[in-house]
Formats: structure tokens, sequence, C-alpha cells
């Protein structure tokens, strides 16, 4: 994340990290036991598992930051839009890990577009798009 030429391309690069948990056998091997566990670790250790969230979305949330504030990014929330990547990612790799398979490129392209797409919006929710029950 630290050499890309933009906000963009940092966040880029975090998903694409994230992505590589699940893309590389070794990489999917170690994430394993802690991706498929994550629930009962949280309510067992729910420090560690606050702490760890923090610290892998720390990049994320400047690099958020920075791509708003360069208009790269108008609409984005830092700390909400990171929370959100976080958590789409980690589905994503516990789906791919439960699968045992490793995701083809094209599948981690598709899903980088997507997030990408998501974090590239035009304006920020209205006051009355707020879930109703």
């Amino acid at each position: 994340m630290e050499r890309a030429s933009s906000a963009t391309e940092a966040i880029r690069a975090w998903i694409r990290g994230m992505a590589a948990q699940a893309g590389h056998p070794s990489g999917a091997q170690a994430t394993r036991p802690f991706a498929l566990a994550r629930g009962q670790l949280a309510m067992t250790f729910p420090g560690e598992v606050a702490r760890s969230a923090e610290q892998i979305t720390a990049p994320l949330r400047t690099a958020l930051a920075d791509a708003r504030q360069r208009a790269e990014m108008p609409a984005v929330d830092p700390d909400r839009d990171a929370e959100a990547l976080y958590l789409l990612m980690m589905g994503w790799i516990e789906a791919r890990l439960l699968e045992g398979r490793i995701p083809e490129e094209n599948e981690v392209a598709h899903l980088e577009s997507f997030l990408l797409a998501g974090l590239g919006r035009d304006a920020t929710p209205s006051a009355g798009s707020e879930l109703r029950s």
C-alpha cells in the first residue's frame, strides 16, 4: 500500500492483500483455523479480535480518508467503509476457505471491481434512507 501511486491504488492493494489470504495455498492453510473460528474467537477473546480488526483496517481507513480528501472517492466514510470492506472481505475469505478452493484471478478482479465501484459512488446516502422496520 505504501508504494501505491494514489489512494485508490492503495485501497486496491489492501483488497488484493486480503484476498491473498484465500488466494495462495500457504496463506489459505494458515488463515483457515482463524477465519473459520472467528465468531468463537470473538466471543472468547473479544478484545484481541477487535484489536486485530483495528490493525488490519488502519491502513485502509487512512487510504479511504486520503481518497476522500483528494476527491478520488468523495462520498467515502473512512470508518464505516473500512468496517464494511473488512466484513465483506472476511466473509469472502471464509466462503473460499469453506469451499476448500483457491479463487481464480478473475474472481479476485471481479470482487475488486465491485468494491471499488461502491467506494466510487457519487453521493452519500440521504437522511431518509435509514433502515426501517
